[in-house]
């Protein structure tokens, strides 16, 4: 039996655990909503009804850089090397670390048996981009919080772990040591969210994250899309929220695209000092499913 429920809340783990749980998968932050999961007090309640339980994280958002969930009590920690470990999308891979050597064994058989290891040129590249993990990762963090901040200053709802505003802030850094380069933010409007995506231009379509270009995307129209809108409605996900994965380009490029790219689709108020978002003022998650429910509903949904 699969139970789906909010880990972002560690009562909500504790009343569906028991001494038959034989696995609880996390993810923080979560993606595309970017919300945080308390790993120490998760891995806690499950390993206390059931020792032999196995606690697995999704380290992808944060990569091995900026987070170890083995150290916050986690059992195994699976990454995409597609992503931030490769660095530049040139291949696809998945990486795991266990705390547990005779696990680890018992995982290694299966991939080795199953013949579903990388070849030897797809090692070769996801090392050479674990050698610049670093220095990108330090690049696009500084990119994402100017980004974040610039769009927070002219009244947008972002969530962002980098932004003290983000409700879990503290949560966040008591676990990590950055904020990652994954951040959303919410128009108000899904159809002004589409308009801004089509006129980015420095910002590719695209669902992934993680490499060194800057991407920009719709969940709910995109990776989020085979999940039905009344899942999605039941999860709090914004129709009209944009998720942005920053890169490695000039900051100030970037946030001159976005400008551009907000200006043109119809975002913002103009005005003699600059531009506000329509319906600025508003807290993260006022109306979020409000209002755009009803033309999301009439909206083709096509990641």
């Amino acid at each position: 039996m699969v139970h789906h429920v909010d880990t972002t809340n560690p009562e909500t783990v504790r009343k569906v655990v028991s001494s038959k749980t034989a696995m609880v998968l996390l993810e923080t932050p979560t993606n595309p909503l970017v919300k945080i999961v308390d790993i120490p007090s998760i891995a806690t309640i499950v390993h206390n009804a059931n020792p032999a339980a196995r606690v697995v994280v999704d380290n992808t958002m944060l990569s091995p850089l900026l987070q170890n969930p083995l150290d916050l009590g986690a059992d195994i920690v699976y990454e995409s090397g597609t992503k931030y470990l490769s660095g530049h999308h040139d291949l696809m891979a998945g990486v795991m670390a266990i705390n547990d050597p005779a696990l680890g064994d018992k995982l290694y058989f299966w991939i080795n048996s199953a013949g579903c290891g990388l070849s030897p040129f797809d090692s070769w590249l996801l090392l050479r981009g674990v050698k610049t993990l670093s220095v990108r990762m330090e690049k696009q963090q500084a990119n994402a919080l100017r980004i974040a901040t610039f769009l927070e200053s002219h009244g947008f709802k972002v969530r962002y772990p980098g932004l003290k505003s983000h409700p879990q802030y503290d949560l966040h850094w008591s676990m990590a040591r950055g904020a990652g380069a994954v951040l959303s933010f919410e128009t108000g409007d899904v159809h002004v969210s589409e308009r801004i995506v089509e006129s980015a231009r420095l910002w590719a379509i695209s669902v992934s994250f993680g490499c060194v270009n800057s991407l920009i995307s719709m969940p709910c129209r995109m990776s989020h899309a085979s999940i039905d809108e009344k899942t999605r409605k039941e999860r709090n996900m914004p129709e009209d929220i944009i998720r942005l994965c920053v890169g490695i380009e000039d900051a100030e490029d970037l946030v001159d695209d976005l400008s551009r790219a907000l200006v043109q689709a119809g975002a913002v108020h103009i005005t003699p000092d600059g531009f506000r978002a329509l319906g600025a003022g508003q807290t993260l998650g006022e109306d979020s499913e409000q209002g755009e429910t009803s033309k999301a509903a009439s909206t083709p949904s096509s990641e």
